[in-house]
């Protein structure tokens, strides 16, 4: 939402933005002018617990697909997905 207050525009967050990150930490304030503006940011942080993995993913992108593969922590092959790809049209194409 753009609100104008004493000949000043500011943009204010969504309600469902500020309400997600509502239990996070801020630790930085920051303020910036340029070129006529105000830039303001602030920065959080968030301390998160680590999980077990269950799984990983390995991804090859090549010219002409892009497979992706799932494996178990002791190397077993969970699933194998191989998607079509452009890449080599787009890369030898001369203009």
């Amino acid at each position: 939402m753009l609100m104008e207050s004493f000949g000043y525009q500011y943009t204010l967050t969504p309600r469902e933005r500020v309400e997600k990150f509502k239990e996070w930490s801020n630790y930085e304030l920051i303020v910036k002018y340029a070129n006529g503006e105000f830039w303001v940011l602030i920065r959080f942080k968030k301390i998160v617990k680590p999980i077990e993995l269950k799984t990983v993913m390995a991804t090859d992108l090549n010219f002409d697909n892009l497979i992706l593969a799932v494996f178990t922590m002791n190397g077993e092959l969970v699933k194998l997905k191989r998607i079509k790809t452009p890449l080599r049209k787009i890369l030898t194409h001369r203009i």
